[in-house]
């Protein structure tokens, strides 16, 4: 049985505000998606993962929240978790297919005033392999959530696969507590723009962004080192922030080695 003990709504904050604005200028784009490939080690069922996905997201409330216009301003609400039905979409794939498909299927946009903002494909390649693919909108989700998701869902698996029954009972995860910016912080950024004149920092090869932009960027791909990738795990692990801003940090790095602006 699903957990409740939520609110039923709750108003958005300010960051949410600017993703539900973003997604409604840019209604036809993914941009706001969150893609998270899971690669099992062994060979799962999709009647078990999908009752395994469905306790996941009946145990953390932000999972099956949606978001509503109620008299013209965007408001979260909590769906009843005994009423939560969560599909798994199964597709086919191939090896040499595999990316391209899961970039496709994490860029689909969700129309975040109807649609539920979750999404789950198991994809089966041509060589008996799988990979579950879930696309989560950044509204109900973040990078920083990407762990305990995965254990959950793993230790969901584990246990309706051994036993037939959901794990033992735990208290629902709790929603994301909200706090006021550090006056420390204010006062840094203060400092930041002060005498900035967004004016100026209009560049002359500049074009307005047309109706059809998508926002999407290129492309470039590169696999660390072993060394690396420890490095980026210990910063994050070290500084609780998550992969991506580990790694534009380590970009701004490069860029100011390379002469860049303080800007």
């Amino acid at each position: 049985r699903c957990m409740a003990g939520v609110p039923e709504t709750m108003p958005l904050d300010e960051r949410e505000e600017a993703l539900w604005m973003l997604q409604r200028l840019f209604s036809g784009s993914g941009l706001c998606n969150l893609g998270i490939a899971i690669y099992p080690a062994t060979r799962i069922d999709p009647g078990l993962l999908r009752e395994s996905v469905q306790w996941v997201v009946c145990r953390h409330p932000m999972l099956r929240s949606s978001v509503q216009t109620r008299n013209g301003r965007p408001i979260r609400v909590f769906r009843i978790p005994e009423k939560i039905y969560v599909p798994i979409n199964v597709r086919s794939s191939t090896r040499s297919s595999l990316e391209s498909d899961m970039l496709a299927l994490s860029g689909e946009a969700f129309d975040i005033s109807r649609d539920e903002l979750t999404r789950f494909n198991l994809l089966e390649l041509t060589d008996g392999t799988q990979v579950l693919l879930a696309v989560i909108h950044q509204l109900i989700f973040d990078t920083l959530s990407i762990p305990s998701f995965v254990q959950d869902l793993s230790k969901a698996y584990q246990s309706f696969a051994s036993a037939g029954v959901p794990p033992s009972a735990s208290p629902p995860s709790p929603i994301p507590g909200r706090s006021e910016p550090a006056p420390e912080s204010l006062h840094y950024w203060s400092e930041r723009v002060a005498g900035i004149r967004p004016e100026g920092m209009l560049l002359a090869a500049t074009d307005y962004i047309s109706a059809g932009a998508s926002l999407a960027g290129g492309r470039y791909g590169r696999l660390l080192s072993p060394a690396a990738q420890e490095a980026v795990r210990s910063l994050r692990r070290g500084t609780h922030v998550g992969d991506d801003v580990t790694l534009l940090a380590a970009y701004l790095a490069l860029l100011i080695r390379h002469g860049a602006g303080p800007d």
